[in-house]
């Protein structure tokens, strides 16, 4: 599965850059080539993306619970000690996603040196592909080399496609169609919001209506399920 790619450029198709905010609510619509920044198929490529993310997002990175102190002594920490242990925390996991791929560079305080790694990781780690664009009042559309990314009305409707995984909303989370990997491998999840799941794949499949007050499962093994949480 490819990473969610990043727009670098937009072009538009009479050959002037435009901006895509200006273009959709002055003009009505644009149509554009656009130029993403998408990260090569190496083995590092998971390394190297949630590097470049936390590159850019700082405070997106939490200390898990292994890492707290125990009892009520996290609690008694100020702001200040709070602060310092996310900073160290934070500068640890960025050296060891730097050490990982092979880097010879000490983790980056200042906002401009962690912009200028990024920078070297785009150079190195990342290629630039051709794409397009489709934007109008209530219609947007982005894709390249068969991924693909739209909505409808905002949340009214959304879809996603990247490499073996796929995905469409509607009203968010009230329909929700989740796929990932391909036939015959390909395993699927509809959701109904807020009573009921159908899970679908090669060799088993589910369908519950609000947990088990209905649940009914089929796989080589055989069918079981549940009626009013008494399993049969």
């Amino acid at each position: 599965m490819r990473n969610k790619y990043e727009p670098v450029e937009s072009i538009c198709i009479k050959g002037r850059k435009i901006d895509e905010i200006f273009a959709r609510w002055l003009l009505f619509w644009s149509k554009a080539k656009t130029k993403y920044l998408v990260w090569k198929d190496v083995p590092e490529k998971k390394v190297v993306a949630e590097l470049h993310d936390l590159l850019l997002n700082r405070y997106k990175l939490q200390i898990p619970k292994s890492r707290k102190l125990k009892g009520d002594a996290e609690d008694k920490l100020t702001v200040k000690q709070r602060k310092k242990r996310r900073d160290n925390y934070y500068q640890a996991k960025l050296q060891e996603l730097i050490d990982k791929i092979g880097l010879k560079e000490k983790a980056p305080v200042k906002y401009t040196a962690r912009k200028a790694l990024c920078k070297k990781l785009e150079n190195r780690f990342a290629e630039i592909t051709n794409g397009r664009q489709l934007s109008t009042i209530t219609y947007n559309y982005s894709g390249y080399e068969g991924d693909y990314d739209w909505s409808f009305l905002w949340i009214l409707a959304n879809g996603k496609e990247f490499g073996d995984a796929e995905e469409i909303s509607f009203l968010k989370y009230l329909y929700r169609y989740q796929r990932s990997g391909s036939v015959p491998a390909k395993k699927a999840r509809q959701t109904i919001f807020p009573f009921i799941t159908w899970d679908s794949g090669p060799d088993r499949s589910k369908f519950s209506f609000m947990w088990r007050l209905f649940n009914l499962e089929s796989s080589q093994k055989g069918t079981s399920g549940h009626i009013f949480f008494i399993p049969f």
